[in-house]
């Protein structure tokens, strides 16, 4: 056992340096020269770039006045954009087919917007839901028509900006209790309120600095027995050595040792490898680490960004080259031009926002005043910037900046340290405070991937869940099971009530007849296991609304 908990005892500053620069994909203190006279700090520059060096131009185009929260709605909009941007289903003559970038719950309208539509060509009839499509096939008069989907040329696409949010808050959900809780209290997260803000992310920039704190001392204390083993052998430490040799022993002997290197080197590192993809412009880190992540929406109640990432996959593993290529050559984009500045279209739609939102005077802004921002804000920009030339205003854009994380990394290796037994075998399976961990954590990864598969068969064949199960989220401790269990001696009365009263909590008129139904058509007069699975999806689906907004996410 090591008596000093200082993380500085067992090799050399250097030493330290060398593993970080071998390991650790975003290098904290790193810098670049760019000029003489700048210094520039440039992030994730070990991995490659696939920006071109343009600045990527962007037009926008007249508002829809609609609540984009019903189908029908969002179908206006659909028709809106295909219009404007020349589809030849609209008369247009530029394009066949449009990607179209949403997320959350547009995401899934705009899906069904897809499958739902239909444009009768023979009768110039539009035809709402399959139900009409039937109907209209089965007139005699009819029989002979040509029926097509409006929303054939779209090719929805998530933006990658709110899906690493989701990862991040995901990721926290399934890590709270086994560490983050201890870690938020470290790093000053220590009253009832401040400890819920972490846990929901209520602030993305400080999420992501928690898990990189996580990250990069938890990898740290783990590689501190290897790089101690080559030191002593007078060996070179690799990463090679490390996952494929010396982490495959440990993980063969060590139950614990195995669910926290699962936990750090495929969740941790999968979401600082998509910010990674998304910020050099690189497709194949971004799909890689879609990849590595999925199981953290699958294992837990995530059911919208569940559909989402089954599409999303779908969508590349379907999609023609010709489409495919191009959804990767846009993986992301940036508007400077820089190689580690690039963003998802959905983040770069709410900087358009904001530039758009200063030049609206306070108070509620009628239509009017925004079509007339809208159509004149280039000409409005380069009057500003003129302006700010002649008068020698900074535009005040901000830049990467240098974020020091040592002090907490070191702080969170010392908490690490103290439980010296944390990675060893015949040991307690418990988290960081000691509380017991259920034994069907131990099987996250296999879980999750479980129950992605019967999601699949759900949604590409119609084929129901063999059982309820599958919808209940993976238990991370022997308490939250136990909870789970005080529900199966309620009486079906009783979880009724309490599923009212869930749908009724929902804010959204759309999502609230929605779940309505759900309940009337597969819920009631079903089994109680089914009644405790979706009370348990719908009490998640509340939780991710009330972390979303503060963010206005949605």
């Amino acid at each position: 056992p090591v008596t000093d908990p200082r993380p500085s005892e067992f090799v050399s500053n250097k030493e330290i340096q060398t593993i970080e620069k071998i390991f650790v994909q975003d290098r904290l203190a790193s810098q670049t020269t760019s000029s003489s006279t700048n210094t520039e700090y440039i992030r994730f520059e070990q991995v490659e770039s696939g920006h071109s060096g343009k600045k990527f131009q962007m037009k926008v185009i007249d508002p829809v006045f609609v609540n984009p929260n019903t189908v029908v709605n969002v179908a206006l909009i659909l028709r809106h954009i295909g219009i404007t941007c020349g589809l030849k289903r609209y008369g247009g003559d530029k394009r066949r087919w449009l990607f179209v970038c949403c997320d959350g719950l547009p995401y899934g309208m705009v899906r069904k917007a897809v499958s739902d539509f239909f444009y009768c060509v023979t009768c110039k009839m539009d035809l709402v839901g399959k139900e009409a499509l039937e109907a209209h096939k089965e007139n005699d008069s009819t029989q002979f028509c040509n029926t097509i989907r409006e929303f054939d040329w779209v090719v929805p696409i998530i933006g990658d900006g709110h899906y690493e949010m989701n990862l991040m808050r995901s990721f926290m959900d399934l890590k709270w209790d086994v560490c983050m809780k201890e870690l938020a209290k470290r790093m000053g997260w220590r009253s009832e309120s401040a400890q819920q803000s972490a846990k929901k992310g209520y602030d993305n920039h400080k999420l992501w600095q928690m898990i990189m704190v996580y990250f990069i001392g938890t990898m740290l204390e783990m590689l501190h027995p290897y790089v101690r083993k080559c030191v002593e052998a007078k060996l070179q430490p690799t990463p090679e050595d490390f996952i494929g040799h010396y982490s495959h022993e440990r993980c063969q002997a060590s139950v614990n040792f195995d669910m926290w290197f699962q936990l750090v080197f495929k969740y941790a590192f999968g979401i600082v490898n998509f910010r990674a993809g998304v910020r050099r412009g690189n497709w194949r880190l971004v799909d890689a680490a879609r990849f590595m992540t999925r199981d953290l929406f699958h294992g837990r109640n995530h059911p919208k960004y569940q559909e989402i990432e089954i599409f999303h996959d779908f969508l590349q593993r379907s999609s023609p080259p010709e489409i495919r290529d191009f959804m990767n050559t846009y993986v992301s984009v940036t508007k400077s031009g820089h190689p580690s500045r690039g963003q998802g279209f959905d983040f770069l739609l709410e900087e358009e926002n904001r530039s758009i939102k200063k030049w609206i005077s306070r108070g509620v802004a009628s239509d009017q005043d925004w079509q007339n921002v809208i159509r004149n804000k280039d000409h409005l920009q380069q009057i500003y910037d003129m302006m700010s030339q002649i008068l020698d205003i900074s535009d005040g854009a901000a830049s990467s900046k240098i974020i020091d994380l040592s002090a907490a990394i070191t702080e969170w290796r010392i908490c690490m340290r103290e439980n010296v037994t944390l990675f060893e075998e015949g040991h307690d399976f418990v988290t960081l405070s000691g509380e017991d961990l259920d034994f069907g954590f131990l099987h996250f990864a296999e879980e999750a991937e479980r129950k992605r598969g019967y999601r699949i068969l759900e949604h590409f064949l119609n084929q129901p869940y063999p059982d309820a199960t599958i919808r209940q989220p993976i238990f991370i401790t022997a308490s939250e099971r136990q909870e789970s269990t005080r529900l199966e001696k309620s009486t079906i009365n009783t979880i009724a009530l309490k599923i009212e009263d869930l749908i009724n909590q929902l804010s959204d008129s759309t999502m609230r007849e929605e779940f309505h139904q759900r309940y009337i058509k597969q819920v009631k007069r079903k089994p109680k296991a089914v009644y405790i699975a979706f009370f348990t999806e719908l009490e998640g689906i509340l939780q991710g609304l009330v972390a979303q907004a503060p963010d206005e996410m949605e």
